[in-house]
């Protein structure tokens, strides 16, 4: 009977243990093409209060999301996170992670659409607790702000339209901000704005304006600290002031996701 209840109390301290486990890392998507929801197996949940996603892909167009659901129930999840694309490979890696958070029942992974390749992920979760969101609200409600990473430059002569940056297929430009500045001292004038489109020019349809100032005589530096989001896939193009000096510098902070 003592030996009967040592090995009932060192399964349940085995138990107890795995249940009160700090962290867990995972994978739960292998060189996958398939769209679809993947939540974790009840090993791996721990009541974690920071949750995080990393995936890597080889397609050439993907939409993603962080789910959670109180119960499981599939008609009970709900986004936790921006929608994500295909990741910018700075490394040579295409390779992304999204920032849960939150004290969730049943994390998951959604793959909403995915061509061209295959998709890989893995979970990692910690007992420490971090906020859902940091605390920014859009025209949609609470949201992630991006969290910009990227530049990009141009010098262009007057009246000339320029290319900033590139649309991807399911991803969407994020600008934080830019800085306009002038070659010369004689000034600018006209309109400059930031445009958006479908073509790496920005024109055809479903074009359109997301910024635009009117210079007179403008030679000293603009820094303007505004932020928008294109449409997903648009690129997006710098239109110079008609007249004044040859160059006319933009310089750009954003992200892309």
């Amino acid at each position: 009977m003592k030996k009967l209840f040592t090995v009932f109390l060192f399964v349940l301290l085995a138990i107890s243990a795995q249940a009160q486990r700090p962290s867990t890392v995972v994978q739960v998507l292998n060189n996958s093409s398939t769209v679809g929801r993947i939540g974790l197996g009840p090993n791996d949940l721990i009541g974690a209060g920071s949750s995080y996603w990393t995936y890597c892909t080889t397609a050439s167009s993907l939409t993603v999301i962080a789910e959670e659901s109180p119960d499981n129930n599939s008609l009970h999840f709900v986004p936790v996170s921006p929608t994500y694309g295909v990741p910018s490979a700075i490394n040579g890696n295409s390779c992304g992670v999204i920032p849960a958070g939150g004290l969730f029942g049943y994390p998951a992974f959604n793959v909403l659409a995915i061509g061209g390749g295959v998709i890989s992920v893995w979970y990692s979760g910690s007992i420490g607790v971090t906020s859902t969101f940091p605390p920014a609200f859009n025209s949609s409600g609470a949201t992630a702000p991006a969290q910009c990473d990227q530049t990009a430059f141009a010098n262009t002569a007057s009246g000339t339209p320029v290319s900033l940056v590139g649309g991807s297929t399911g991803s969407q430009i994020h600008v934080c901000g830019f800085t306009l500045s002038f070659v010369g001292s004689s000034g600018n004038t006209g309109f400059a704005s930031l445009t958006f489109g479908a073509s790496t020019s920005c024109t055809g349809g479903g074009s359109g304006t997301s910024f635009e100032i009117y210079l007179n005589s403008q030679s000293a530096p603009l820094d303007i600290n505004r932020s928008f989001v294109l449409p997903a896939g648009d690129s997006l193009c710098f239109s110079p002031p008609a007249s004044g000096t040859s160059g006319n510098v933009i310089s750009i902070s954003y992200a892309k996701f």
